[in-house]
């Protein structure tokens, strides 16, 4: 089902994650502008995605562009962050991410998530993820 992004929210919904969990996101992020950011420039971010981006409510946050860099630049920690942030919003669907990741394999968008190497609190979230 497709997203009505008119009901998404208007601040960035995984900036306040961020921002109280990693201490080093925060540090960055005030470099950038801090949190008067988390209203701004907002986007639908697509957690997986490839050559079809799959639009559906578990696949999708909105997020302002100073997080959308961050994930790009930290794929495996934005991701699992992304992620939990689904979970907290209880939003999280293996079976639909696992469309979003990759349409043939049934495990592998949970698969991935085993297999990345993070530490601190996105260990903590990963491990809340496969619990």
């Amino acid at each position: 089902m497709p997203v009505n992004r008119n009901t998404m929210s208007d601040r960035c919904q995984l900036f306040r994650t961020l921002w109280t969990h990693d201490p080093t996101f925060r540090e960055w992020a005030a470099d950038q502008g801090g949190v008067r950011l988390e209203s701004q420039d907002l986007e639908v971010h697509h957690i997986f995605y490839g050559s079809s981006r799959v639009n559906r409510k578990a696949n999708e946050l909105r997020i302002c562009q100073v997080v959308h860099r961050w994930i790009h630049q930290n794929k495996a920690a934005g991701t699992i962050a992304a992620l939990w942030k689904q979970k907290q919003l209880g939003k999280l669907d293996w079976d639909v991410l696992d469309e979003c990741r990759d349409k043939r394999r049934k495990g592998c968008a949970r698969g991935w998530v085993e297999a990345q190497r993070v530490s601190g609190v996105y260990a903590v979230m990963q491990k809340e993820l496969l619990g």
